[in-house]
């Protein structure tokens, strides 16, 4: 199993007396992971780059300067947002990607994510998506099946895309499916309110960021960007540890939302990759709602797989994911939609290469 970038991320200055190979290595790992601008960030946080052979320093500088270009057209993305909703008297919550940026937290520097992900209430959609319509968003998925899937049975609208820069857009109006049974409203999830470039925007609070994380990797059917996403739960809570009444509160909202097995269950792989450390109050709070001993065993095989490195993945890895992209659909959907979902999915397929 690749190490270096997990002992990285664990703890940074566990690179002291690193030979140049593990260097190497440590870069190539974050090209494969996509993690190589938030190992850069965190190189310079830590004041490493003395440490690193000279003729690797490129690839640090240019992952810096890439994130940079990035933050920069996110900002620009966050304010066209908040422009846009704002004409509906709507103030959007901000959520994962860019509300760690917006946040200031560590998981958010050096992080390249491919879309903005905001939330409004859902009585608020119909106005929120006039908005957007009339300030040059629009939406992608022009299919009537895909509008249908995403309006009834979704937890968001169709993905919108900015007319003007391409930016895209995910507007939610909770967390999970509601056709899944499970779906809190969003008024179930504390928010707060960070100063970010001019701007006064509202994220949710420390233990809520913890909890979406959570529930959106364990509801997650797609682990190509697993690792990643096991290292934003690891991130966050090492950070939010330092917090007065973190642990409280991400008990209080995890019962309060039904999502402490979800929860239980991300800590545990991160503890697993990282040695993530967690309060034994809390921790065995936590574990308390984890599965059955046999569950518990099965899922230790398929996750522990799942959220490896890229470099790692193994046949077995392919195994785990075809039956992960199987669970995660069943997690989201009844088995009754599932079957009819992907039956027209198939046949929509076959009519278009047949077109072809």
């Amino acid at each position: 199993m690749t190490k270096e970038i997990c002992q990285f991320l664990q703890d940074p200055h566990c690179t002291s007396g690193w030979s140049p190979k593990r260097w190497s290595n440590l870069i190539q790992q974050g090209y494969a992971n996509r993690s190589l601008a938030q190992i850069a960030e965190l190189i310079s946080q830590y004041q490493l780059m003395g440490s690193i052979p000279p003729d690797l320093h490129w690839h640090i500088n240019a992952a810096r300067t890439y994130h940079e270009s990035h933050k920069h057209g996110v900002v620009q993305e966050i304010h066209a947002l908040y422009r846009a909703l704002g004409f509906a008297q709507i103030t959007p919550i901000l959520l994962k990607g860019a509300a760690y940026l917006a946040a200031g937290l560590n998981v958010g520097k050096g992080r390249v994510f491919s879309d903005i992900d905001a939330a409004v209430k859902r009585e608020q959609l119909t106005p929120a998506e006039q908005s957007l319509h009339w300030h040059g968003w629009s939406n992608m998925n022009k299919d009537d099946y895909d509008q249908h899937y995403y309006r009834v049975w979704m937890h968001e609208l169709p993905p919108f895309v900015n007319g003007a820069s391409g930016g895209v857009l995910d507007l939610h109006h909770t967390i999970v499916p509601p056709i899944s049974g499970r779906a809190p409203a969003l008024r179930d999830f504390s928010t707060q309110q960070v100063e970010f470039k001019g701007l006064t925007l509202t994220t949710f609070t420390p233990a809520a960021m913890l909890l979406h994380s959570a529930v959106h990797l364990m509801f997650e059917e797609d682990f190509s960007k697993g690792f990643r996403d096991i290292s934003d739960i690891h991130l966050l809570a090492s950070e939010f540890t330092e917090l007065d009444g973190f642990w409280s509160e991400l008990i209080e909202q995890a019962q309060t939302t039904g999502f402490e097995r979800e929860v239980g269950l991300a800590l545990r792989y991160s503890q697993h990759f990282f040695a993530t450390k967690i309060p034994t109050k809390y921790s065995t709070s936590f574990n308390k709602h984890l599965p059955s001993r046999l569950i518990l065993w099965v899922y230790d095989i398929l996750f522990t797989e799942l959220l490896k490195p890229v470099d790692c993945l193994t046949t077995k890895s392919r195994i785990a994911s075809y039956t992960a992209l199987i669970r995660g659909h069943l997690k989201k959907m009844p088995l009754h939609v599932l079957l009819y979902h992907t039956w027209h999915k198939i046949t929509v397929s076959r009519t278009k290469k047949e077109k072809e």
